[in-house]
């Protein structure tokens, strides 16, 4: 299954539960970041995705600076 249907379809689910728009604003935000990353790294379908991609992500959000130049609390990147 590709990894972009799965987003959707898990956004899809947030909104059948009732979560706030802001809610699904940020998690979409989030995700899509994700998916961004998973792309430059050839990942397409969820059957692709490991351990090491994993890994290679919280590398990546751990460098990752915020609008006012603050490295990402933990919770953030968690």
């Amino acid at each position: 299954m590709r990894i972009k249907t799965v987003i959707i379809d898990y956004l899809d689910h947030l909104k059948v539960l009732g979560r706030s728009y802001y809610t699904l604003r940020n998690t979409r935000y989030l995700l899509r970041y994700f998916a961004d990353f998973l792309e430059t790294e050839q990942v397409i379908y969820l059957e692709d995705l490991d351990t090491d991609v994993i890994s290679e992500y919280q590398q990546e959000l751990y460098f990752c600076l915020t609008a006012n130049g603050k490295p990402l609390t933990l919770r953030t990147q968690a």
